[in-house]
């Protein structure tokens, strides 16, 4: 399984469920690429509420064996026409 890197002074304490989820996405994409680097991004949701908190996975070049992890508490979603807008 990869490693892991939070991108964040202090670790955010999560639950139990929301560690044991996290576990799980890192274990999938451990199983599902050769290089942790090979990954774009994935999110993980740790609420069933799309405003809940979230988790963002990437890669990075050079660091074949770890993801790095970004937690957002209040997450901000965008529109594809929102950011089409405002580069109009």
């Amino acid at each position: 399984m990869f490693k892991t890197k939070w991108l964040h002074k202090n670790t955010p304490v999560l639950s139990k469920q929301q560690e044991e989820h996290l576990k799980q996405e890192i274990a999938h994409i451990s199983g599902e690429l050769e290089k942790a680097s090979d990954l774009i991004f994935r999110t993980v949701f740790l609420t069933e509420d799309m405003k809940g908190a979230i988790i963002m996975m990437d890669g990075r070049e050079g660091y074949d064996d770890t993801v790095f992890l970004t937690y957002y508490e209040t997450p901000e979603w965008v529109t594809l026409k929102e950011l089409k807008d405002d580069t109009d």
